[in-house]
């Protein structure tokens, strides 16, 4: 199991204020530490303190949940940060005592550059667990595209089939250059015989996102990382994600074309 983390502290080297988790399944841990004794330095005081949005416990208290949250993850989980310093802190509450520590009995982790930026992506930016929850999401994002960029054609198709198996919002779609894609839930499955009648027309919403995401593709195939100075790729993403999700789409059948929503 994957747990993506952020910590807010007091600055360069400071001390820890706050810690947020979030899971693949979207389970969540929060928490807030108190003030540490020299008082908050002013970059936090201003852009950190004032959304905590929670109460803060001792340390002692801190560990004693995140032990209990912990506790559901077996042997082994798998921890993902972007910045060194986020694991340095949470490394550091799984030790209570001489000799004892909390938490699952393996851990492998890992410290990412390449994931979205949560100054962009994050709903509260600086919050610890809304930077959590960014974080996952941009992941998720970067391992659909390389789920699709592992999906070439087979060649079956005249008009040159860009096929996905992302499973996005549990759906699965196979796209064409020319702005049509095959919305069904066969996980991306070239299916013989396709009726094009049956094809689905991609609002321009969505083939924003697929022109976006053949961008993200290409700079992960080249370069190996997901490279979005503007943030115009991260945001069509998510456009796409929502519109796989929850497509407005215009279902073309043999009687003529009829909205769907499902």
């Amino acid at each position: 199991m994957r747990l993506w983390i952020d910590t807010e502290f007091n600055e360069y080297r400071g001390e820890l204020i706050s810690l947020g988790i979030v899971d693949e399944a979207g389970r969540e841990f929060y928490e807030v530490l108190p003030e540490p004794m020299g008082g908050y330095l002013p970059w936090v005081a201003q852009h950190v303190v004032p959304i905590l949005n929670k109460a803060p416990i001792v340390r002692a208290e801190l560990q004693a949940k995140l032990h209990a949250f912990l506790a559901s993850y077996g042997n082994h989980a798998h921890l993902v940060a972007d910045w060194p310093e986020d694991v340095e802190h949470f490394l550091h509450l799984l030790v209570v005592g001489p000799g004892e520590r909390i938490g699952p009995d393996r851990w492998t982790m890992e410290v990412r550059r390449d994931l979205p930026s949560t100054a962009d992506t994050s709903s509260i930016p600086h919050n610890a667990l809304e930077d959590a929850k960014a974080l996952r999401a941009g992941h998720l994002l970067i391992d659909a595209a390389q789920r699709l960029a592992e999906a070439p054609c087979d060649g079956k198709d005249p008009r040159g089939c860009w096929r996905t198996k992302c499973q996005l919002g549990g759906v699965c779609c196979r796209a064409y250059p020319d702005g049509v894609t095959d919305h069904s839930p066969d996980a991306g499955k070239m299916v013989p015989g396709v009726n094009p009648s049956a094809l689905v027309q991609m609002p321009d919403k969505a083939r924003a996102g697929i022109e976006a995401l053949h961008c993200a593709i290409e700079s992960l195939l080249t370069t190996g990382r997901f490279v979005d100075e503007e943030g115009e790729a991260t945001h069509a993403l998510a456009d796409l994600a929502e519109c796989i999700a929850n497509p407005p789409f215009k279902l073309k059948d043999a009687h003529g074309v009829k909205d769907t929503n499902k």
